[in-house]
C-alpha cells in the first residue's frame, strides 16, 4: 500500500507540474532548413530567389550533385562550379544563409563514382573552392570530406 501511495503521489506531482508550466510561444522561433540537390548549373535556376523570399531559411543543405561535372577534366569541373557560384540569386543565398554541402558523385566528376575515382583529390579541392574554404583551413589536410559549414565569410 505504501508503494502504491508513493507511485500515486509521484504521478500526481508529475501531472500537476506538467499542466502548471507556462508555455510561451514565440512566433519568431521557427528554424527553416531548405534542401537542394541534382542541380544542373547550365539550366535556369529561378528557385534561389523563391527559396530566399518565401522560405527564408536559416540553413541551406546541398544534398549532393551540386553541379553535374561528369568529367575527368578538372578545368571543366572548376568552370561548372564557377557557373554555379556566378548565379546572382545563388550568391544572395550564400551571403545570407548558412550553407552545408554533400560532396557526391556528379560533384566528383563521374556518375556513381566512389573511392576508386582517380581524380578524387583534385575534385575535392574544387569542391572546397566552390564553398569558399580558405586555403589555409585545416580541412585541406584531411584525406576525407566529412563536413563543411560556411557562414557568409566566416568558417567553422
Amino acid at each position: 500500500m505504501k508503494t502504491l501511495s508513493s507511485i500515486l503521489l509521484v504521478l500526481f506531482f508529475t501531472i500537476h507540474c506538467a499542466f502548471c508550466q507556462d508555455i510561451v510561444q514565440n512566433e519568431t522561433s521557427d528554424f527553416t532548413i531548405a534542401f537542394g540537390s541534382c542541380n544542373k548549373q547550365d539550366n535556369p535556376q529561378p528557385f534561389w530567389a523563391e527559396i530566399l523570399k518565401k522560405n527564408q531559411p536559416n540553413v541551406f543543405i546541398w544534398g549532393g550533385d551540386n553541379i553535374y561535372g561528369d568529367s575527368d577534366d578538372m578545368a571543366k569541373i572548376e568552370n561548372d562550379y564557377k557557373i554555379q557560384n556566378n548565379n546572382t540569386d545563388y550568391q544572395k543565398l550564400k551571403n545570407t544563409v548558412l550553407i552545408l554541402a554533400t560532396w557526391d558523385d556528379h560533384d566528383y566528376g563521374k556518375s556513381d563514382a566512389g573511392v576508386e575515382w582517380k581524380m578524387k583529390r583534385e575534385s575535392q579541392q574544387l569542391f572546397y573552392d566552390f564553398l569558399g574554404v580558405p586555403k589555409d583551413d585545416p580541412i585541406f589536410k584531411n584525406k576525407f570530406t566529412w563536413i563543411f559549414i560556411s557562414i557568409g565569410r566566416f568558417y567553422i
